[in-house]
């Protein structure tokens, strides 16, 4: 998927933590969820998710 990234202003635990980020999973035309009643994620979406994070963590560990 060819999209940007986009940034939202919510409070997480990365303020507390030097170079740190947090991230989480909304892709184009996805309902957001996130913290309120059934909160849910299709099983695509978990596996697109998976790659993504699996890639995040590589690049982070070769700092």
């Amino acid at each position: 998927m060819d999209s940007e990234p986009i940034t939202i202003g919510g409070g997480t635990y990365a303020r507390a933590m030097k170079n740190a980020v947090a991230f989480g999973p909304v892709f184009p035309g996805q309902e957001e969820l996130a913290h309120q009643n059934d909160e849910n994620i299709s099983i695509e979406n978990i596996i697109k998710l998976t790659d993504i994070y699996a890639h995040a963590l590589f690049e982070l560990a070769k700092q």
